[in-house]
């Protein structure tokens, strides 16, 4: 698909901010760090009122007056239960320059980070034949892929083939497996075959996407966020290159 040049100066992302007060009873602010680059970077966040800011990320803290003003901003349709920088965005490459989000009652929609544009959107539909909500994202590291959380399921669709195609894993059937709406997935920095998946049950589930099997199923005191499935798929990532 081809773009017009970048309407907003370069962004590269090193920081997600996101306000996780979407289900209850999350009532706190976690920052969330995706990933570093020797160059530009901003800040992505989002609140409850539907907008969505990209704010320059000061390359000195002496520099940084209070408060920023938002390089883009854009408006979702309703409030936002996730999103995600493309893993592969460089600012000098405008294509690549996309963010993933989904909202209550809305497909999950892919964002020109440049102009704030709609580029495309993916559809997940139930069994009724309804498009229903993901309550969590997450690109597989190459960028290839984007999994999609709901209850008891990960719907996985190819990021370049919008539409409704896509694959579906359950993650309980039959009374096994995890169970529980998925609320948080995090792939191994280093390694696209280990994932984990966290739900607001209480637990966080590891998988492993060459055969969408489920390695281990951990209990946690609390529901579980993004932070925690990246901290847990790091550990397990170094315990997987230690032992093998």
């Amino acid at each position: 698909m081809g773009l017009a040049p970048p309407l907003a100066p370069p962004h590269t992302p090193l920081i997600t901010w996101k306000p996780t007060s979407i289900l209850p009873p999350l009532n706190y602010t976690e920052f969330v760090p995706l990933f570093h680059v020797p160059h530009r970077s901003c800040i992505l966040t989002a609140g409850d009122d539907n907008w969505m800011h990209i704010f320059n990320f000061p390359a000195a803290l002496s520099d940084c007056h209070l408060p920023l003003s938002p390089a883009l901003s854009f408006a979702e349709g309703e409030m936002q239960y996730d999103y995600c920088w493309f893993p592969l965005m460089n600012s000098a490459d405008p294509t690549s320059c996309v963010i993933a989000s989904t909202t209550r009652d809305h497909p999950v929609h892919l964002w020109d980070a440049f102009t704030g544009e709609l580029r495309c959107t993916y559809r997940p539909y139930n069994h009724l034949d309804e498009i229903f909500a993901a309550y969590s994202l997450a690109f597989q590291p190459d960028g290839s892929r984007l999994f999609c959380g709901f209850k008891n399921k990960v719907y996985i669709f190819d990021t370049d083939r919008p539409g409704r195609d896509c694959t579906v894993r359950e993650t309980f059937k039959g009374k096994r497996g995890q169970k529980g709406i998925i609320s948080s997935i995090a792939f191994g920095p280093h390694s696209s075959s280990l994932y984990a998946c966290g739900t607001y049950s209480k637990s966080c589930g590891i998988y492993d996407d060459r055969d969408a099997s489920l390695c281990s199923l951990l209990a946690t005191p609390v529901y579980t966020t993004n932070f925690f499935v990246n901290f847990i798929v790091v550990i397990l990532e170094f315990l997987e290159w230690w032992y093998l």
